[in-house]
């Protein structure tokens, strides 16, 4: 993205820190604003670096947005060494399922829905199955799954359901 995790991850003590990112744009703002952080314009499912590069691999929705899940999780495997961790923020297959235009859960199929800045995003919409399948065939074991809502419950109206799943990950 534009950075804005880099700076937590600095107020945390990070001694390295490295981005990635898909988006030329997003990837400019990051180095302009992490002057002297190695952050790299690429796809998630090629990454430049060596293997076993990192102690903790951070990922906030970039592979929601692939359609094929497993090679960029395998990717990230490479990439982190042996019992690092790897924190997986992803889009809610219950959070996308009403946007999908046969109503079947299991049509795992592009879907578009509104951001709160009134952009559009594209997504494929992925079930629960193929998440953990993906995370398996990688190599990790989950550590723990975290279900999250994305506002306080009192400022829901009608069916309370979660937005975002956070797997951690271990290699």
């Amino acid at each position: 993205g534009s950075g804005i995790d880099i700076e937590f991850f600095k107020e945390q003590g990070a001694a390295t820190i490295a981005g990635v990112d898909i988006s030329k744009e997003l990837t400019d703002i990051a180095k302009e604003s992490n002057l002297g952080t190695d952050i790299r314009n690429e796809d998630f499912s090629y990454l430049s670096w060596k293997e076993n590069t990192f102690d903790i691999v951070w990922s906030k929705y970039a592979i929601s947005c692939a359609r094929d899940i497993t090679t960029p999780l395998k990717e990230i495997a490479r990439v982190c060494k042996d019992s690092g961790t790897v924190l997986l923020q992803v889009t809610h297959p219950i959070r996308t399922l009403p946007l999908i235009s046969s109503q079947d859960y299991f049509d795992e199929i592009e879907i578009e829905y509104p951001t709160t800045d009134g952009k559009i995003l594209r997504e494929p919409h992925h079930t629960l199955a193929s998440w953990i399948n993906a995370i398996i065939e990688a190599g990790f074991q989950i550590e723990l799954c975290e279900e999250v809502i994305n506002r306080p419950k009192n400022e829901y109206v009608g069916t309370i359901t979660p937005s975002v799943i956070i797997f951690i990950l271990k290699k």
